[in-house]
Parts: C-alpha cells; sequence; structure tokens
C-alpha cells in the first residue's frame, strides 16, 4: 500500500520541480498590426511579469535582426510597474522596418531570469508579419 503512493509522490515532485522557478516569470510579445508597407515601422511591446527575488536579464532582442528583411531599428527603456507586492512588470517597445514584401516571422524572444543561482530562459511566441 505504501509503494503507490510513494511512487506517485516523487513522480509528481520530479515532473513538477524543474518549472517551479519558471511560474514566477511570464514573458509576453505582441505586434500592434499583423500588415505593414514596405519601410513602414511597427512596434513590438515586450512585457515582462516577474516576482520580486527574480533578477531578470537583458532580453535578446538582437535576435529580431536575424529575421530574413526584418530590421530592429530601436528599443525603448524599460517601463516599470508595480501592481502589488507580488509582481513587478516592465514594458519596452522595440520599433522594427522591413525592407521587402512577403510574409514573415518575427522570432521569439528569450527574456533569460536569474531565481536562486540558476539562470532560466523563456521565449515569447513567434510573431507573424505581412509586408506589402
Amino acid at each position: 500500500m505504501r509503494r503507490p503512493f510513494f511512487l506517485f509522490f516523487w513522480t509528481l515532485i520530479i515532473l513538477f520541480a524543474p518549472s517551479a522557478g519558471r511560474a514566477q516569470v511570464g514573458v509576453e510579445a505582441t505586434l500592434d498590426s499583423i500588415s505593414m508597407f514596405v519601410g513602414g515601422k511597427r512596434t513590438v511591446r515586450l512585457k515582462v511579469d516577474y516576482a520580486p527575488g527574480v533578477l531578470l536579464l537583458e532580453p535578446g532582442i538582437q535576435v529580431i535582426d536575424t529575421a530574413k528583411a526584418i530590421e530592429l531599428l530601436s528599443s525603448s527603456p524599460w517601463d516599470t510597474t508595480r501592481a502589488n507586492d507580488k509582481v513587478i512588470t516592465l514594458e519596452k517597445d522595440l520599433l522594427l522596418t522591413a525592407w521587402d514584401s512577403g510574409y514573415f516571422q518575427i522570432p521569439a524572444i528569450p527574456v533569460n531570469f536569474e531565481i536562486q543561482g540558476v539562470v532560466h530562459t523563456l521565449y515569447t511566441e513567434i510573431l507573424p508579419l505581412r509586408v506589402t
């Protein structure tokens, strides 16, 4: 009788322990419009929510320049808001342009953070962009 409970208990610990630190951080990227003209400008808003005690490292926004025909023009400084004692929100606007027409993908942006000396990485979703 003890063996099934013991096995179930350790299975839960093994499955959920690696993700426990990541539950304290959330990342999101949104595009102000999914279409634009060649040479036009679009803004990607990068949003990071994290708990106090988490050390946020600089996100890898340079990955946008690796996308075909998309260029990162500038990035704003972080805008910090604190809704309560449990969540800090950082937002950064990334201004980009495209020099060719077609359908493109803005790559997932890696966001690195440190919890108790261990570095973790979360990624935003890939964003579609149509350039005409």
